[in-house]
């Protein structure tokens, strides 16, 4: 049992730190506005990271969960393991949406959300 919920809590950090990652990101990126998907526009936003802390602190968190998520898919079936961040991260991409950035989500969202955590939840038990 304590197997079990250490590595559940092992995929919800990883999960929080993508999470996190990508709202610190999206901060930054508000910060400089729409980059394009370009050349000049990669030179800009490789500028924009090193000169802008959200952006800079977003990308080191999603590369370090990406590591400590190599790290546990060396141990866990990815079957269960990826299910099993999808559903931490969809309620943790909501949650900090609505409550650090502000964005409207939707009670069409939320519930779309419970959904598939319900059948996340159901591939998880077998």
């Amino acid at each position: 049992m304590a197997r079990i919920f250490s590595q559940h809590l092992q995929i919800f950090l990883v999960a929080a730190g993508a999470v996190v990652g990508q709202v610190l990101i999206k901060q930054g990126l508000r910060d400089d506005g729409i980059i394009s998907f370009s050349l000049p526009g990669l030179v800009v936003l490789l500028k924009e990271i090193f000169t802008n802390s959200r952006l800079f602190t977003g990308c080191a968190i999603s590369v370090i969960s990406s590591i400590l998520w190599l790290t546990l898919l060396s141990k866990m079936d990815l079957s269960y393991a990826a299910p099993m961040w999808s559903a931490f991260y969809f309620i943790l991409l909501l949650v900090f949406s609505s409550w650090v950035l502000n964005e409207h989500v939707s009670a069409w969202r939320w519930s779309g959300t419970l959904l598939m955590m319900a059948g996340i939840w159901s591939l998880t038990r077998g």
